[in-house]
Formats: C-alpha cells, sequence, structure tokens
C-alpha cells in the first residue's frame, strides 16, 4: 500500500482487527477500502489478513440479499458481529439467502463466532466444518420481527468437534425456526462430531416453526450436549421431532423444555418429544419437561434399537403426551 492508497476501515485492539462493511450490496471487485467493502469482500479480505479479525457493520446497513454463496471464514479467532443501529437500541444485521445461496455463512477455520444476526433463505443458514465455534443471539430461519423464508438447516454441523450454539450466558441463545430439514442438525457420518453443545435456545417456537421435522438432530456424533441446568433449551412446535438422536453415542439431553412455550403452555411437537434410535449411553435426565407431543398416540420418549443400551432416563417430567410417556 502506498500513503494514498484507500484502505479498508481497520483498527487494531488487543484481540483482533475490525473491518468495517460499509455497504449492503454484494458486490466483489476484489478490494475491499473506505470507499466501498461489502460483506462479500470484507470475508475475503480478512482471509487474506493471515490473522484473525472482527467484521463489523456501518450503522445504516440492515439487509444483506446474497448473490450467492459467501466465501468460507478461514481466519481462526475472528468474529462475524452482526449488531447494528444505535448502541442503545441495537438490531441485528439481516442476511438473505434469497433462495439462491446454499452456504450463507460457512466456517471452516475455527474458534469463530457469529453473533447478532439473522441468516434466512439460505441452504445451510450457518454450516460449521470445523472446530471451536460459537453461533449466539442469532436468528435463524426468522428474523427479529418474525417468519422469513426459512432455511433448509439453520446450523449444520459437519464432521467438527467441540462447537458451542448458543451458550450459557444471558442473551447468547438462539431462535431457531421455519428451517425445512431441521433447526440444528450436527452430522458425523463422514468423519467426527464430538463434544458439540446446543444450550439456551428456542427452537421451533416462532413463526412457522412447525415446518421443522426435527428441532435439534443428532447423526453418528459422540457426546453432544442438548441444555445444562444453567442453560435449558424451548424445543416445541417443530413438525417431527424435538430431539431425535440417531446411531449416536453418548448424547445427553438435560433440563429442557420439550412441548411448551416459554410460558408454559403447550405446543408440542407433532411427532415424539425425544428419539433414540441407536444410540448408546445417551442420557435423558436432569429435570427435562416433556409434554403436549405427538399426535395419533405418539408417546413421548422413544427408545429403540438394539445398540440403545445404557440408556438413562431420571428425574424428568413427561405427561400429557399423545401416547404413553416412554416407549
Amino acid at each position: 500500500l502506498t500513503e494514498d492508497s484507500p484502505v479498508p476501515q481497520v483498527l487494531m485492539t488487543k484481540s483482533a482487527f475490525f473491518v468495517e462493511v460499509t455497504h449492503d450490496d454484494d458486490s466483489d471487485d476484489g478490494t475491499c477500502d473506505t470507499s466501498h467493502c461489502s460483506l462479500r469482500e470484507a470475508v475475503a479480505y480478512v482471509g487474506g489478513l493471515g490473522g484473525s479479525a472482527d467484521i463489523v457493520f456501518d450503522d445504516a446497513i440492515r439487509t444483506i440479499v446474497l448473490t450467492g454463496d459467501l466465501p468460507p471464514l478461514n481466519q481462526a479467532g475472528s468474529v462475524v458481529d452482526g449488531s447494528v443501529g444505535n448502541p442503545a437500541f441495537p438490531v441485528n444485521l439481516r442476511i438473505d439467502g434469497d433462495g439462491i445461496a446454499n452456504r450463507c455463512i460457512d466456517f471452516v477455520g475455527g474458534s469463530l463466532t457469529v453473533m447478532n444476526t439473522a441468516v434466512f433463505g439460505c441452504g445451510d443458514g450457518i454450516l460449521i466444518r470445523s472446530d471451536a465455534n460459537v453461533v449466539e443471539n442469532c436468528q435463524l430461519g426468522i428474523d427479529a420481527a418474525g417468519p422469513e423464508p426459512g432455511n433448509l438447516y439453520g446450523v449444520r454441523i459437519q464432521d467438527a468437534d467441540d462447537n458451542v450454539i448458543g451458550g450459557t450466558a444471558d442473551g447468547a441463545g438462539n431462535s431457531i425456526s421455519d428451517n425445512t430439514v431441521s433447526g440444528v442438525i450436527i452430522d458425523g457420518q463422514s468423519e467426527t462430531a464430538e463434544s458439540n453443545s446446543v444450550l439456551g435456545n428456542r427452537i421451533g417456537l416462532w413463526g412457522d416453526g412447525g415446518v421443522q421435522p426435527a428441532g435439534v438432530r443428532t447423526v453418528e456424533s459422540a457426546n453432544t450436549q442438548i441444555g445444562s441446568t444453567d442453560a435449558p433449551n424451548i424445543i416445541s412446535g417443530n413438525a417431527g421431532y424435538g430431539v431425535f438422536s440417531q446411531v449416536s453415542s453418548g448424547t445427553v439431553v438435560q433440563a429442557n423444555v420439550i412441548g411448551l412455550d416459554g410460558n408454559g403452555a403447550p405446543l408440542g411437537n407433532d411427532w415424539t418429544g425425544v428419539r433414540l434410535s441407536e444410540c448408546e449411553s445417551c442420557w435423558i435426565h436432569g429435570g427435562n419437561t416433556i409434554a403436549h407431543n405427538g399426535i395419533n398416540d405418539m408417546p413421548g420418549v422413544i427408545v429403540e434399537g438394539a445398540s440403545s443400551t445404557g440408556v438413562l432416563l431420571n428425574n424428568n417430567e413427561i405427561f400429557d403426551n399423545s401416547g404413553i410417556g416412554i416407549d
């Protein structure tokens, strides 16, 4: 760069650079500078830094409509923070895949964070293909005002470990609704998906949450934590299962509300509250409330398959489901 060259709006802090997105279009001319930097250009710019950076947004930006997949986020430790507007009354940035983008936010770098962002109209709202990432205070399939065209998957963790969807801190949880395949899927079919956590989220409640065939699904995963005593999920109003753990081991479903809304009113999942299928050493314990789920005599909980050994069901409230409590 020369002294007169335009450069991105970059500030140095103790933890990272900040790169500011200045415009809401989706163009990419290969540069990101103070005269123009789109989100697409910012992601590409950060990818070439050789170090972490926080991507932030001009206060005037509200919605970015994508024309295709964004580049993967590949710099470990980077953050996408979509909080925009008056700091006293911030609103979340809206990323609209417009039914075109297959992957709207794609984590490949590890130790990345996306926060305060609504993502809808995508194949994968957020695709995670690396370890130790965090998604917090996002709306996936909806926005802060309500329904939008959903994603196929709100969050898809693919062959990756130690990721956290939500969290234990106040305001860390996400709202995940209107996604047509799953709200959250943790998929280790190709390699491994181990020790991922889904904490403090609202899954299926808002908009047409009933289109989600599963609120949370695991496939060939290990040691997935779904809820905890200090960060329960509310998983209700989905079109199929609240939680479906399939060919997995060590899944823990703890302290969640499954089939009620945030005020305790019935809002059942259409099928079963929790289904464990070929799920070894999986636990449903620690104060779950599983109620008002199922149609046509579906049970509150299903445990099935020859490899579903070492299953623990303990200290749950299971009542008023359309069928028996546990099958």
